[in-house]
């Protein structure tokens, strides 16, 4: 049973010595989260090996870790050292070079015999935790006093502004001035407790301009904090829509223009007049050299007017017309180097006739709009005035029998 218990005992000690270097190690690699050097010394004092970050050094393995520290601490830190191949846990600070560092080194066991030690190295910052806590936040921000002057800013305001510390400076010496009235009102909101938001632009070393959201907050009656965040993306975008939108505006503005003056050339008072004032806007909508207009009389066209090249007297009538009626209007012929588009003139569903164009382009999507517009109203009109001058030859026709028969009845004569 003595041995038993003695085995259990064994057992227990050595669990316990694993906890212990367990929670060493943990001490250990959570300092590892900073820029840190984890190091394994043997019994000598030599390296075993030697990590900065995620690199190793391999040069100094096989050397005595004394090698790398100054004169004035090899002595303190060989006694710490000796400490850890006692069994203890070291914390200290040593110089190596330049540079100070803060040691934790832990003895290094191996069936509870210590064979060595294991330790990290930590350079040590002349800034505070916060300090270095406040650098870690990716939005540029900076603490000031009551009247703006900054006691700390992070590496995020700094590289916003080009500065390699902004510290001590005055948080309006960045401040665009047309913006400085609207920054002082808000601070005195943030010191009366109220968080203020607004978009403003602050101008770097190089003095260019830079768009930033500033958000101020008071800090307990002792000063201020300032968050920016950069907007030049943002205005790039803004900026972007903005002129997508005016061109799209101008867009509508050209073609409600373009309509109009389809309108107007409708507006005639005689048959000529309409087909004339057809002929320019097709010119001018659609910046063509050549065009006509036709009318259709038993499957024959008859050109009534004509820009440019006159009309082929071989144009396939009933295929434009076939085939721009079932094309919504518009017969399109695209060939190496002509281009020909009809457009059907309909109205009440009976082609009337014919507006042809010779083109050096295929027509956009707008240009077929205008088009199909410009071609239904031009056979609105035309049927409206020709009915309008049937009529007109009509009554003067009924005029003159009337007239003769007056003749006859009173005159005796025809």
């Amino acid at each position: 049973m003595d041995e038993e218990d003695r085995s259990l005992g064994e057992a227990i000690n050595e669990l316990k010595y694993k906890i212990a270097e367990l929670s060493d190690f943990i001490e250990i690699y959570n300092a590892m989260a900073q820029n840190s050097i984890m190091f394994t010394l043997d019994h000598k004092g030599n390296f075993v090996s030697l990590q900065k970050g995620d690199s190793p050094v391999h040069k100094l393995e096989g050397k005595s870790f004394l090698s790398v520290l100054d004169k004035e601490d090899k002595k303190k830190a060989a006694e710490n050292f000796m400490k850890c191949l006692e069994g203890k846990k070291v914390n200290t600070s040593i110089k190596a070079g330049e540079k100070t560092f803060d040691i934790v080194a832990v003895p290094k066991k191996r069936e509870n015999k210590v064979e060595g030690v294991h330790g990290i190295a930590v350079e040590k910052s002349s800034k505070s935790s916060f300090e270095r806590i406040f650098d870690a936040i990716g939005e540029a921000m900076a603490i000031s006093d009551l009247l703006g002057n900054i006691t700390v800013a992070n590496h995020s305001l700094n590289s916003l502004l080009g500065y390699e510390n902004v510290k001590n400076k005055n948080i309006f010496d960045f401040v665009d001035g047309e913006n400085v009235q609207d920054v002082r009102d808000d601070i005195r909101e943030a010191l009366s407790g109220e968080r203020r938001r607004r978009e403003i632009y602050v101008v770097n070393r190089e003095g260019i301009k830079i768009p930033v959201e500033v958000e101020i907050s008071g800090i307990e009656d002792e000063g201020l904090l300032f968050l920016m965040r950069e907007l030049t993306h943002k205005k790039v975008m803004e900026n972007e829509i903005k002129e997508i939108s005016e061109e799209k505006d101008a867009h509508i503005n050209k073609f409600k223009e373009k309509i109009s003056e389809i309108y107007d050339a409708a507006n005639r008072s005689s048959v000529q007049d309409l087909y004339d004032g057809t002929i320019r806007t097709i010119i001018k909508l659609f910046g063509v050299d050549s065009c006509f207009i036709g009318l259709i009389s038993y499957g024959e066209l008859n050109v009534v007017a004509y820009h440019g090249e006159k009309p082929s007297e071989d144009i396939p009538v009933d295929e434009v017309v076939s085939v721009a009626v079932s094309k919504d209007g518009i017969y399109e012929i695209y060939g190496e180097e002509e281009n020909y588009v009809y457009a059907a003139l309909t109205e009440d569903k009976e082609v009337v006739g014919v507006i042809g164009m010779k083109t050096d382009k295929e027509l956009s999507d707008d240009s077929r709009c205008l088009l199909k517009l410009l071609s239904q109203n031009a056979a609105k009109s035309i049927v409206y005035l020709n009915s309008k001058y049937a009529l007109r030859r009509c009554r003067e026709t009924i005029d003159r029998a009337v007239e003769g028969i007056y003749r006859t009845t009173f005159d005796g004569k025809i």
